[in-house]
């Protein structure tokens, strides 16, 4: 994956610009979901970041939601005791 801007909220690379249904971009962390409106240098580099991905914002969200669910298992797996 392309180098993402870091979310201010989690620290994660993951904030992508989402087009919105009534037109605006809004800048979304795919991790925690949080909306920011960072500058416009970070803007520039998730929108290049975004470019390089067959598929876009979809598909970016899509790997980001499979990551998660994979490290909850992960989680539970180990609160359980199993490896």
């Amino acid at each position: 994956m392309s180098d993402f801007p870091s979310c201010p909220k989690c620290e994660q690379r993951a904030v992508y610009p989402h087009l919105e249904d009534d037109g605006d971009e809004n800048f979304i962390c795919a991790t925690c979901g949080h909306v920011s409106y960072p500058s416009w240098e970070m803007r520039e580099q998730a929108r290049d970041a975004l470019r390089s991905i067959r598929g876009g914002a979809e598909v970016f969200k899509r790997h980001w939601e499979k990551k998660l669910a994979d490290e909850r298992a992960k989680v539970a797996r180990l609160a359980e005791g199993h490896w």
